[in-house]
């Protein structure tokens, strides 16, 4: 996706972070209240250099792996990518019933969960 501020920014906030995307004299950084204080700049001339995903791989060097405020359960099912992360892990969860000692599937489980966790600051244990 094309790298605009205002995209990168919600791209942040869909994250739970409070921070934002800041345009230097040839580079870029991050402010806010999750951002750390020794974090890195990124050294581009254009916004454009890098797409929302590439920026989103930049803010990930700038923060701590857990934004300040965790997403609830219901905040991640109401984000469209949070609720089909969630699906996923239930569908797991549903196969794993029939195959508990599946390999592949545990580290499926443990790699979507771990996922979930990255992107959006919430620990999905869910029952197994």
């Amino acid at each position: 996706m094309k790298a605009t501020f205002k995209a990168v920014n919600a791209a942040i906030a869909a994250k739970g972070y409070k921070a934002e995307l800041i345009k230097g004299a040839g580079y870029f950084y991050f402010v806010g209240d999750d951002v750390r204080i020794d974090a890195p700049s990124t050294y581009t001339y254009r916004l454009t250099d890098f797409t929302v995903e590439e920026w989103m791989a930049e803010f990930a060097a700038c923060v701590d792996a857990k934004p300040a405020s965790t997403a609830s359960l219901i905040d991640v099912l109401n984000d469209p990518e949070g609720r089909a992360q969630v699906e996923a892990i239930e569908d797991i969860l549903v196969s794993l019933r029939n195959r508990p000692d599946d390999a592949v599937l545990q580290r499926l489980l443990a790699g979507a969960r771990a996922s979930l966790k990255a992107s959006h600051g919430y620990d999905y244990g869910g029952a197994e």
